[in-house]
């Protein structure tokens, strides 16, 4: 069995894959020499340290770590008096750490208390795969069972999609919304970029499409699109239609596009603008914003589309 003044610089060096210690009597003072290695090693899979005079200090030190370390595989700790204090330690370090596979804990004076903490971290936990507190702790059968049914593969992988999902969620919600200045009320006032309508769901990364609708006063039915514009065609009364090329995304101007007034179904209002009314709208499956301009000349739809 080695000694730890062999096992400590081997570990600094990274030159060993395995600890194993058992019966050394190392004590909490030994897990922390060990774990002082641990910052700059990469290599270590296994750590056995069975029989070691450990309690809930050592466990603690060694949840510390767990925290953090991503080589750790398997973890053996049988035999040592770390009670449930200890499994508090080491059931929080299994809330985030994600790669420790195997967690031998017999023998170790665990309660149902402890037992019950570390089946609530499990029920988060996607890596561990056997956590073993058979023998030589005060658990009951029925703990026993929810411990292992957490462990089940099935069990593992909805974990996994769920941290997933939430993953996804989040980044989602840390994205940039599309800005918006607007001022309402006031009929000068310049709508310098539209919003999504209050009930709808756009993406930041999604094209809104501003659609003038016409109206009376000799409206112009100018359709824009920050990423690629488009024009209405020309209806078949008294209202004029304009093809305006509007400038996309870094300066690029794309080739307008046709949209049938048919095809879009205007909403309630959401904004005012110097040159119109902006409403929420629906063009197909697409939540839109519609942009009502109202006293121009056929002309001046480049105006719409710079302040669109």
């Amino acid at each position: 069995m080695p000694s730890l003044e062999w096992v400590l610089p081997r570990l600094r060096a990274n030159e060993i894959t395995i600890v194993d210690i058992k019966f050394g009597n190392i004590g909490d003072e030994g897990v922390r020499l060990i774990l002082d290695a641990l910052p700059v090693n990469t290599s270590l899979k296994t750590l056995l340290l069975w029989r070691n005079k450990i309690g809930p200090e050592g466990a603690r030190l060694l949840a510390d770590a767990l925290r953090v370390n991503t080589s750790l595989k398997e973890l053996k700790l049988t035999g040592n008096s770390i009670g449930d204090e200890g499994a508090r330690h080491l059931a929080d370090a299994l809330r985030v750490n994600v790669s420790l596979e195997k967690l031998s804990l017999c023998a170790t004076d665990i309660g149902e208390e402890g037992a019950r903490l570390l089946a609530d971290a499990l029920s988060v936990n996607v890596a561990l795969k056997l956590l073993d507190l058979d023998v030589g702790n005060n658990v009951s059968k029925a703990r026993k069972k929810e411990i292992s049914d957490l462990l089940q593969p099935k069990a593992r992988e909805q974990r996994a999609a769920a941290a997933a999902e939430k993953q996804r969620q989040e980044r989602e919600a840390a994205r940039p919304a599309t800005p918006s200045t607007t001022t309402t009320g006031d009929p000068s006032a310049t709508f310098s970029a539209l919003s999504p309508s209050p009930t709808a769901s756009i993406p930041a990364d999604q094209a809104i499409v501003d659609v003038a609708m016409s109206c009376a006063a000799a409206a112009v039915p100018v359709a824009f699109n920050p990423i690629a514009s488009s024009t209405m065609p020309p209806p078949s009364d008294s209202h004029a239609a304009a093809t305006v090329p509007v400038s996309g995304r870094g300066g690029a101007t794309s080739t307008p596009r046709e949209i049938s007034f048919d095809a879009v179904k205007k909403g309630d209002e959401i904004g005012r603008g110097g040159l119109g009314v902006v409403y929420s709208g629906q063009w197909g499956h697409e939540e839109v914003a519609l942009k009502e301009a109202k006293g121009l000349a056929p002309n001046d739809g480049g105006d719409l589309g710079r302040e669109a």
